[in-house]
């Protein structure tokens, strides 16, 4: 691999709009088309799997399929669900549950391995990807593909925002199956998926400067730690595997709470800690939060909506997003500013994504994916 500069990371956030804009009616047409394939109204049960990004993406899209499918859904890592889930499925061999198993390439082995696990108890399977005839389209019982145009090697970024509007539009669809939603409030939420192209836009134009300020006084920093809760759990720890994968900078994701219980006891006192903030349920502990990490002397950065001025005072960046966002669907926006924190980052410390500068690395990770199979 020749090394990969960061600026590609650009392309993939300025694009997003678009991607939403020219995008998301088709994949409400696909998900549409694909769902008949699958006994949907007999579902009582949903397992989201999936590694990286796409495990990601399955944390913030299990709001919706709660609150919109009003189908109880369960998340898990791919080798979680392989060793642990699968065998709970051979031991219920139930015929009402549904594994949705997601992998933007098309290619991630221990979420094939799951779906291959889960066909031999007789529990329907259903991908989610951005790959036609791939290794996850041969295995699962139906699938979903949402293509996208090709880019440069980069985090994913627009793969995420693929992967997580096709979970969401997944529940939308049951919603609209299992009579929860009518025809035109399904037809209004799709109204309001796709003017989250217009939202992308202005949180492009508000959020890339306070990122550039955010990256030149952070780049001296060890650690960084990104927290939220319910779908902003998934934008967290989204967002941290943006700064690893672009520059290598060790950064974790953490749920509110968990925060106050543990890392409350980490140093450096002044270590920088993003707070991920939409309207919604857990708000009220986001501001308890960064009231708490303010006072106890860390530097802080929050994502949370330009209105909002109690949140905003105790922000040493402030990333606002403007426009009415509900908080099932903040995971699709909220991490814009935080992936131009990444790249300016990457920028400020002079590195290549992915280590793609450091040969040594390159080869030692060659040699573990030989070793690594699907079996």
């Amino acid at each position: 691999m020749d090394p990969i500069a960061p600026d590609t990371m650009l392309e993939n956030i300025y694009d997003l709009p678009n991607l939403i804009n020219t995008k998301m009616k088709e994949f409400a047409e696909i998900v549409k088309n694909s769902l008949k394939e699958v006994d949907v109204r007999s579902i009582k049960k949903i397992f989201l799997v999936g590694d990286g990004d796409s495990f990601h993406a399955a944390l913030s899209s299990e709001m919706s399929f709660e609150s919109i499918a009003g189908i109880p859904c369960e998340v898990a890592s791919g080798q979680k669900f392989l060793d642990y889930k699968a065998p709970f499925l051979l031991r219920e061999r139930r015929d009402d549950y549904l594994v949705i198993g997601i992998s933007a390439s098309g290619t991630t082995k221990r979420v094939i391995q799951s779906l291959k696990a889960t066909k031999k108890v007789g529990v329907k399977t259903l991908a989610v990807t951005t790959r036609a005839e791939s290794a996850i389209t041969e295995i699962a019982d139906s699938s979903i593909v949402l293509k996208i145009p090709a880019f440069p090697p980069s985090p994913g970024i627009r793969s995420f925002v693929a992967s997580l509007s096709g979970l969401i539009l997944i529940a939308v669809e049951l919603g609209f199956l299992h009579e929860r939603l009518s025809k035109d409030e399904k037809g209004e939420i799709l109204d309001t998926l796709l003017s989250l192209s217009d939202v992308m836009q202005m949180a492009i134009e508000s959020t890339e400067d306070v990122a550039k300020a955010a990256a030149e006084d952070f780049k001296n920093t060890a650690n960084l730690i990104f927290l939220g809760s319910g779908p902003s759990y998934g934008t967290a720890i989204f967002s941290a595997a943006k700064v690893i994968e672009a520059n290598g900078v060790f950064s974790f994701g953490q749920d509110l709470e968990e925060w106050s219980h543990v890392e409350f006891f980490a140093y450096p006192d002044d270590m920088p800690v993003f707070i991920i903030a939409p309207p919604g349920r857990s708000f009220w502990r986001a501001l308890e939060t960064v009231e708490m990490v303010k006072s106890y002397g860390h530097r802080t950065a929050v994502v949370a909506s330009a209105e909002n001025k109690e949140i905003q005072k105790h922000a040493d960046y402030f990333f606002p997003i403007s426009g009415d966002v509900r908080e099932e669907f903040s995971s699709l926006v909220y991490h814009i500013g935080l992936d131009f924190f990444a790249y300016f980052l990457t920028k400020e410390l002079d590195r290549h994504l992915f280590k793609s500068d450091n040969l040594e690395f390159q080869k030692l990770n060659e040699a573990y994916q030989k070793r690594d199979r699907i079996k």
